[in-house]
C-alpha cells in the first residue's frame, strides 16, 4: 500500500504533486494499492481526475471533512461521486 499525499496549495500551503504523478505511478507500479490522501480545498473537484489516474489495482480517495466548507457539494454527494467513479 502507498499513501499519496496530494495537495492543492490552498488547503495546505505546499503543492507536492497532483493526479498526473498518480497516473505515472500507476503505470510503473500497476498492482500497488494507492491511498490518495487529498489535502485539497474542494475534494469534489479532484475525484474524476484521480479516479482516471488510479485505474487498475485498488485505490482509496480520502478527504478532509473541514475542506467541505469550500466545496459546492455536501459530504454525502462527494462520497457518492467517489463511488460512482469506482
Amino acid at each position: 500500500s502507498s499513501d499519496l499525499d496530494v495537495m492543492d496549495g490552498h488547503f495546505v500551503p505546499n503543492m507536492s504533486f497532483a493526479h498526473p504523478v498518480v497516473a505515472s505511478l500507476r503505470k510503473h507500479v500497476p498492482d500497488a494499492y494507492l491511498d490518495c490522501h487529498m489535502m485539497v480545498s474542494r475534494p469534489s473537484q479532484w475525484v474524476e481526475a484521480v479516479a482516471g489516474s488510479t485505474k487498475g489495482a485498488g485505490a482509496r480517495y480520502t478527504f478532509h471533512l473541514e475542506a467541505m466548507e469550500e466545496d459546492e457539494l455536501d459530504v454525502a454527494a462527494v462520497v457518492k461521486l467517489i463511488r460512482d467513479h469506482g
